[in-house]
């Protein structure tokens, strides 16, 4: 039965025996053409957008968004190397120049370091972990966007996203937003 059920599925989508054999994780039991690469890019330090979650970890970036319909805008901030915990600033920039977006947010290669104590603050604030990438670091952020000033008051043209580093290096990148 399970394999009559799995030749249906493969008659019915075109795809060959290959494509539907158990593989192991983290393989995507496809051979390379040949002349082709498996080789990962390389890591390259930047600022990677998408419209959610499961788009920026499946690579599904753009740097395109149309704020009147999103929930969120997710940022990756990719660094090569971080030692102990760093704070980041987060802004947006509309087109004539104005911070319409600002964020202070600490982050740690260090797992177990998930709150640190800041001059002058009477409380502990949040330290997100840094994830691993090869490379280096992945530090996302979400911008939440619905029901936000970026929702209400539309202005198209080209942003600016900027991260800066608590170590004064910075990284930026810009979008196109429409309404």
């Amino acid at each position: 039965m399970r394999i009559a059920m799995s030749l249906m599925f493969v008659a019915a989508l075109g795809c060959s025996r290959s494509d539907v054999s158990p593989q192991p994780p983290g393989s995507s039991g496809r051979v390379p053409s040949p002349g082709s690469s498996t080789t990962p890019t390389p890591f390259r330090e930047g600022i990677d957008l998408a419209d959610s979650q499961s788009a920026l970890d499946n690579g599904q970036l753009s740097d395109r968004f149309d704020f009147s319909r999103m929930r969120e805008l997710w940022v990756r901030i990719k660094v090569a190397g971080l030692s102990g915990i760093t704070v980041v600033r987060l802004t947006l920039t509309t087109p004539s120049g104005s911070t319409f977006y600002e964020s202070n947010v600490a982050y740690s290669p260090d797992p177990s370091q998930n709150t640190m104590m800041v001059p002058n603050a009477p409380h502990p604030i949040t330290v997100f972990s840094a994830q691993a990438m090869n490379g280096g670091y992945g530090l996302s952020y979400v911008v939440p966007v619905a029901g936000s000033a970026l929702a209400r008051y539309p202005l198209p043209g080209k942003w600016h996203v900027v991260a800066t580093f608590d170590s004064g290096k910075t990284l930026s990148t810009e979008i196109d937003v429409t309404y």
